[in-house]
């Protein structure tokens, strides 16, 4: 699990990766991409971020004072940019990050 940013709020945001043990060939194993996370510490609250269902991983970079979190998730269109809320809701930002 890595934490890539925090807030004056206490709010922190990261993204942890999946393992497979013993290996992700072993039958019944899949390998997942990183998933992001938030973390407030006043209420010990973790809650993953997700844009859809179908996504195959999310990553969160960081996040302001005003409770939006910075990230990208990969979904079946390539990775694109997401604004994460803290109180819930996303936006997916326009076009492909990296095409």
């Amino acid at each position: 699990m890595t934490a890539t940013g925090v807030n004056n709020h206490g709010i922190v945001v990261g993204d942890y990766q999946a393992y497979c043990t013993p290996s992700c060939s072993a039958p019944g194993q899949t390998a997942t991409g990183p998933q992001a996370w938030m973390y407030d510490q006043k209420s010990g609250a973790l809650d993953e971020l997700t844009l859809e269902s179908s996504e195959q991983s999310a990553s969160a970079y960081g996040i302001n004072n005003g409770g939006t979190i910075a990230g990208e998730a990969a979904t079946g269109n390539g990775p694109q940019g997401v604004l994460w809320k803290v109180t819930g809701g996303n936006t997916a930002l326009p076009g492909n990050l990296y095409g």
